[in-house]
């Protein structure tokens, strides 16, 4: 053997003697460098029992760099974005956020670091997820685990723990077991425990969540979150072959303890209509746990899968719950077909409609409420309020469809059958929506006692406050639309239109509108004389892709109730600007001006009742005056704010949500198309 080739030997050897000795001490002293990755997803190393759990796969493409968030680049181009950007909304969501201290944490978390390391680069862009143990306590007090999929960097970061002279910051480190480590004192307000399972690093603030996860690789993932009925079907069940979504779970028992939230939630008792028939409807506080994924594509969409705690259901509730569901293609069929193409609200619920229309009615504001109940109690049919809901009850299947659009008919005009004149219904002036309430009526029985309540309102023209009508139908309307049996209620209580129309048609539906010409849109879309909802295929795509089975139906369409928004918008603007005003302060202060000027050297006590008068009669004056002023400066604020809230409503194209029911169990899934390119 030449000295050449033997020279090169000796070298070979003394490479494989130092890479195979390097290798050694490498994977003793730090990681092994040929191990694997964890085979599962990050739900396998949690425990079952956690009470939060929130995850995302390819979390890196969210940040370009750390901690920009890519998808506000494409944001910012929108008209909405541009009017948030900079407004009073923007300043005070992130105060109430705390976005800039958090970000400010952030930094400075990366500037103490011992190596300058993108936290992006480390975790590789990849699975992210966080854990919350909560048992009752608030989310301070609370165990929280930080589970991530780590690279070359992330494993030997971990390793280096012990030498990377963090007792020099006044941190204490302690090495729990192989691979765990914990950290206290320095500026840590609770120790930290860091540990690895093969590219996975749990951060938590509780030890024996990291030591569970070890526990769960051995043991395959064995009894942990990801193998849970709770989780497995909602969550994996609902995932996009892109796995891009969201992951979300909550044990709701627990979450509102932590949060303090009250027993009932929400509020039957609210003042709000809406809020005190949704807390009818369905509590919060009844459900043990949710979970499912949250989606970003085009929009926003949400499947969610929910557990009753059946002792916590009320009576109505469970009624409501048992009833049977609708699929998919009886809406595209029979309900959507109904609907007006330019449609701007459709809820469609299957429900015992007694039932339900009592809670509306215990739902309603008391007084309104009892001004009704009187009304038809004085026409000596009813006794009680109750009595009408019993009849209309056995009078309809389970079932009611609502349909909303702008109110941009124009005015109700008829002819006078005597004299050939035209006349319109008396209306307030108000701004409202055209509606539709449909129902399904049983047979002839149920006709005849729809088509009987609508004869005894109109034999009662007074006490409804009814107007026009013809000879032998005092109080109403009565005549054909398409061969359907019509009658027609004028009364100026009606807000914004004066009418109300109903129509019962041969196949036992009944329709109650407050405008004609909807009523009239409404059948030839029915009849198939027109175009409707059906028809609409972003409506066809999003009910597609919604639960195959519902209890409950909702379509929204934000730009097609703009400009009735708008206008109702300024109504309440007008009403915020007088109900903002503490008007006993402003007229004491007023007093305090005007008094010296009009009876100097005299308190209001001391004064005659003559001059008591004269003096309130000037501060209304005064008060008239400053109110002009101030509702000159604050006016435009205020409207400016509401065109702002418009142009954020009018970035959802539309938005469908369906919920299925039963009384152990719920489905929910929402679609929002918001196309961020217009």
């Amino acid at each position: 053997m030449s000295m050449k080739k033997r020279l090169l030997k000796i070298v070979g050897i003394a490479l494989t003697l130092v890479l195979v000795f390097g290798y050694f001490l490498f994977a003793t002293l730090f990681f092994n460098p040929m191990e694997g990755d964890w085979g599962h997803s990050l739900s396998a190393l949690t425990p079952r029992n956690v009470d939060l759990w929130v995850a995302k796969e390819k979390v890196g493409d969210l940040f370009e760099p750390f901690p920009e968030v890519v998808l506000l680049e494409t944001v910012a181009h929108t008209a909405a974005w541009r009017d948030f950007d900079d407004s009073p909304e923007q300043t005070q969501l992130i105060e109430d956020l705390g976005i800039p201290e958090l970000l400010r944490q952030v930094e400075e978390a990366l500037a103490q670091a011992p190596i300058s390391v993108d936290p992006l680069a480390v975790f590789g862009g990849r699975a992210v997820a966080i854990a919350g143990d909560l048992d009752g306590r608030t989310a301070e007090n609370a165990d929280w685990a930080l589970y991530g999929r780590v690279n070359w960097m992330g494993k030997l970061g971990v390793s280096l723990i012990p030498y990377l002279g963090l007792e020099d910051q006044g941190m204490a480190v302690e090495e729990v077991s192989d691979s765990h480590f914990k950290l206290s004192g320095g500026q840590l307000q609770r120790n930290v425990h860091i540990g690895r399972v093969l590219d996975v690093v749990v951060i938590a603030t509780n030890g024996e969540l990291v030591e569970h996860a070890k526990r769960l690789s051995q043991a395959a993932g064995e009894d942990s979150l990801r193998l849970a009925t709770t989780y497995e079907s909602p969550v994996l069940g609902n995932m996009g072959p892109d796995r891009e979504e969201v992951e979300l779970f909550a044990n709701l028992r627990t979450t509102f303890d932590s949060l303090g939230l009250p027993a009932t939630w929400p509020d039957p008792t609210s003042e709000s209509f809406s809020e005190a028939m949704t807390a009818r409807l369905i509590q919060a506080p009844a459900c043990k746990n949710v979970a499912g994924v949250l989606g970003f594509d085009g929009g926003l969409t949400l499947d969610l899968e929910g557990k009753f705690s059946s002792e916590k259901i009320s009576d109505f509730q469970a009624r409501v719950y048992r009833n049977k569901g609708f699929e998919q293609d009886h809406v595209l069929r029979d309900i959507a077909r109904m609907a007006p193409p330019d449609t701007a609200a459709l809820v469609y619920l299957h429900g015992p409609v007694e039932d339900i229309l009592r809670e509306v009615l215990a739902s309603t504001e008391p007084a309104l409420r009892q001004n009704i109940e009187d009304v038809f109690r004085s026409t000596g049919r009813w006794a009680s309020l109750s009595e009408l809901v019993e009849e209309i009850g056995g009078a309809a299947h389970d079932r009611l469809l609502l349909i909303v659009r702008e109110e941009d008919y124009g005015p109700i005009v008829a002819l006078h059958e005597g004299s050939g004149q035209e006349m319109s219904p008396e209306t307030d002036g108000s701004t409202v929506f055209a509606f539709s309430l449909v129902t399904w009526l049983r047979g002839n029985q149920g006709i005849e006692t729809v088509n009987s309540i609508r004869d005894a309102i109109g034999r009662n023209p007074d006490k409804f406050g009814l107007q026009g009508g013809v000879a032998g139908d005092p109080g109403y309307y009565r005549y054909e639309v398409g061969g359907m049996d019509t009658r027609e209620f004028w009364s100026p209580f009606i807000p914004g239109t004066g009418m109300i129309a109903t129509v019962v048609d041969g196949e036992g539906r009944c329709i109650v509108t407050n405008h004609e010409r909807m009523l009239d849109q409404v059948i030839k879309c029915m009849t198939r004389q027109r175009t409707s909802l059906s028809d609409n295929p972003t409506f066809q795509a999003l009910l597609n892709s919604s639960t195959p089975a519902s209890n409950l139906l909702v379509w929204v369409n934000p730009r097609a109730a703009t400009e009735t928004l708008r206008a109702l918008g300024r109504v309440q603007v007008d009403l915020n600007l007088r109900g903002r005003v503490d008007w006993a302060m402003e007229r004491r202060r007023q007093e305090l001006r005007v008094l010296p000027n009009m009876f100097p050297g005299k308190q209001r006590n001391q004064l005659s009742e003559e001059q008591r008068t004269i003096l309130d009669d000037a501060i209304d004056v005064e008060l008239q005056e400053w109110f002009k002023d101030h509702a000159r400066d604050e006016k435009p604020v205020l409207l400016a704010a509401l065109e702002r809230k418009l142009n954020y409503m009018r970035t959802i194209k539309a938005l469908l949500a369906s919920l299925r029911l039963d009384p152990k169990k719920f489905n929910l899934t929402l679609r929002a198309l918001m196309p961020l390119d217009e």
